[in-house]
């Protein structure tokens, strides 16, 4: 019938046959890989399941089975493939309205709903700021609207966040930026940024002070859309965009929890329900997640209890991989760990479908915080669904997205600002003063408390013993050594703490082998800790600028992945610090060899490592000035927490209030409240919450 009417009304034919697999020997992969995604064993029959037949057939293959039944119409049939084929590489069949050729599908700010739109527009005909010049008048009188506006912003908070007797440094570094930002055509996104971030702060939502490699932004600084004046910290905006850079800037924005649906819904209202939409991300196949699934496709041992408890014990022996030490894969596990090996002796099956199995993806899952915005509808854009909940939801993960045009955007809950605010509702609660805490003064008792390894809640500092036992080591000072620690207490670092603490502390100097690694290093004491030093090393040696730079600091990172741009840096960086640096070729061979050959194993983000730790000394702040009312927020938190460890977490913040002479009573009928209450400063109360079935 389908052959029939496709001749009467002229539609071409195509034949084609069912493809579930690549190669025919795959077939019995597959099967468990649907076994493993139906949550059934491989040997039930109540599951998909398909033939052998299901592999990616040649040309040769669907003529021979299509010619049988339809010998006449095989030839045209098969020609129409080609047809089609050519009609997708030239798609001139297409709407021009699906089609961008920029490439580009920015989103657009709304630059005339701004409450100062009319000041805006008489600034940009005459504007005035500090350091003025003609040249700069001249091109913001040119600039399109929103990167004319962006400026006016940045300029309007110029005064009050400049330090005093840096105004021209600090104005010639935003030219910098502004020349990228301009050139990349990112206003837009920097302006919707920070439009929601004010909306949250107007609405009392509580917002980080920043996260990831936007804290090199010194324009971001002062459009608030971070909290750290980036050229005091010696952080690197190449890092975060530069022109050389093929990825959008990404940034990512911390709220508190609840406030996380509110900033999603702010955007959909502002910019339209169909322009907006969260992306997709891969499920995968882990070797941990490998092995357990395993384990129940097949029952290993006598029943489903026995095999679950297996699985869990083979990814028990999987170490997680942490340092890019090559642990995230199941063959090698085998070679290196010899209990695992046994287990494979009498499970092949563990060995047989690792290749083709481990680390692939099982699902598309909707991204927890990743949203895109649009200048159009999206639908026009990229294939959309909705999920259970009626979200719209990108069939793509951010790569494809990022190829259509669309930049990512972060929404991220961090549970750390909840606790913070109920910290401060309870201080208010109580009769005192809600503390302003200035993060870049030095305050004794907190310093004090850090250095002691005090730290229990404190936001990153408190879970980890390592990271307790650099805080009694290094015994931080300032949010640099803060920085310090974050970045030390990370898995690929330990091989340098106690080398560092030694040098910190005065055991060992720092000698640079060479004058290029001073500036570069002299924070860090010589070692490799933040990603930025690289850049700068290597502006120093070579001469590059910091959009060069940056490309090596990518390469450090996906090292071994091209072997050719990795030999062609090496032999401009060579020929660089030679013929611009000044360095011998042995000398220049040894900076290469000795630090950046290996930089990316230990480097971390600058400036996300400041950011954060603004934030581990606010937490630190109010368990040393406000240690009832910090902790009794911590075990509020923890009661209203699913997390596995929440009741471990309780006990030991209980164990730390006792601590300070206070009693935890009961809850009572007549006094208590719903959670956790403060009756005076030697007594806290159970809430209504902590009865079974209330």
């Amino acid at each position: 019938q389908v052959i029939k009417i496709a001749k009467e009304l002229n539609i071409k034919i195509v034949p084609t046959t069912g493809c579930r697999y690549l190669e025919k020997e795959d077939w019995e992969a597959h099967d468990v890989a649907c076994a493993i995604g139906a949550g059934q064993q491989v040997k039930s029959g109540n599951r998909p399941k398909y033939s052998n037949d299901f592999y990616f057939k040649t040309e040769e293959e669907v003529r021979s089975y299509f010619a049988r039944l339809y010998p006449k119409d095989i030839d045209e049939w098969m020609s129409n493939t080609v047809f089609f084929a050519d009609q997708c590489e030239e798609p001139v069949w297409i709407d021009p309205k699906f089609t961008n050729p920029s490439g580009k599908e920015l989103p657009e700010f709304p630059v005339k709903d701004q409450h100062d739109y009319l000041e805006f527009l008489k600034w940009k005909e005459n504007p005035v700021y500090p350091c003025a010049t003609e040249e700069e008048t001249k091109t913001i009188q040119e600039l399109k609207e929103d990167a004319a506006y962006y400026r006016y912003v940045i300029y309007n908070n110029f005064e009050k966040k400049t330090p005093k007797g840096k105004e021209k440094e600090y104005h010639e570094r935003l030219l910098e930026e502004f020349d990228v930002i301009e050139y990349r055509d990112f206003s837009s996104y920097m302006l919707i940024y920070k439009d929601f971030l004010d909306r949250c702060r107007e609405k009392g939502i509580p917002v980080n002070f920043g996260r990831g490699s936007v804290g090199g932004a010194l324009d971001a600084f002062y459009a608030d859309i971070h909290q750290i004046d980036s050229i005091r910290y010696d952080l690197v905006f190449a890092r975060f965009q530069n022109k050389e850079k093929a990825s959008f800037p990404d940034i990512d924005g911390d709220f508190a929890q609840y406030g996380k649906p509110l900033v999603e819904k702010y955007i959909r209202n502002k910019y339209g329900e169909e322009k907006v939409a969260k992306i997709s991300n891969y499920m995968t196949l882990s070797p941990k997640q490998y092995v357990k699934s395993m384990s129940r496709a097949f029952q290993f041992g006598t029943d489903i209890k026995d095999s679950i408890a297996i699985g869990q014990r083979l990814a028990d022996l999987i170490p997680i991989d942490t340092s890019g030490k090559n642990f995230n894969d199941v063959d090698e596990c085998i070679r290196k760990i010899p209990i695992l090996a046994e287990y494979c002796l009498k499970y092949p099956q563990i060995e047989k479908f690792a290749k083709l199995l481990q680390n692939k993806p099982t699902a598309l899952a909707k991204h927890a915080a990743g949203i895109v915005i649009g200048k159009r509808p999206l639908i026009e854009i990229v294939p959309l669904r909705r999920d259970e909940e009626g979200d719209l939801i990108l069939e793509f993960e951010k790569e494809r997205a990022e190829a259509c045009g669309l930049i990512k955007m972060d929404i991220l809950g961090l549970s750390t600002l909840d606790i913070i605010k109920l910290t401060n509702d309870i201080i208010k609660k109580r009769g005192k003063e809600i503390p302003n805490i200035n993060v870049e003064e030095y305050d004794e008792k907190t310093y004090e408390m850090i250095s002691k390894g005090n730290t229990m809640c404190v936001f990153q500092f408190g879970t980890s013993g390592g990271t307790i036992d650099l805080c009694r080591k290094i015994k931080p000072k300032c949010i640099e050594d803060l920085s310090i620690i974050t970045t030390l207490a990370r898995p690929s670092a330990k091989t340098i703490r106690e080398a560092f603490v030694d040098t910190r502390n005065g055991k060992k100097k720092f000698k640079p082998f060479h004058k290029c690694l001073e500036r570069a290093f002299q924070k860090t004491l010589g070692f490799p800790l933040y990603e930025e030093s690289l850049l700068m090393l290597v502006q120093d040696a070579a001469k590059w600028d910091l959009h060069k730079a940056d490309g090596l600091r990518k390469m450090t990172k996906d090292k071994g992945k091209h072997p050719e741009k990795e030999k062609k840096l090496r032999e401009d960086f060579i020929h660089d610090a030679q013929k611009d640096g000044g360095l011998s070729l042995n000398m220049a061979n040894k900076v290469w060899d000795d630090v950046i050959q290996n930089y990316g194993s230990y480097g971390f983000n600058h400036s996300h490592a400041a950011l954060y730790s603004m934030t581990s000394y606010v937490t630190a702040y109010l368990k040393a000035h406000y240690p009832l009312e910090f902790l009794t927020a911590n075990l509020i938190f923890e009661s209203n927490s699913n997390s596995p460890q929440a009741e471990d977490n309780k006990l030991k913040i209980k164990d730390e209030i006792r601590a300070l002479g206070v009693k935890i009573i009961p809850p009572d009928i007549n006094r208590s409240k719903s959670t956790y209450s403060i009756i005076d400063d030697h007594t806290l109360m159970a809430g209504l919450d902590s009865l079974k079935y209330m």
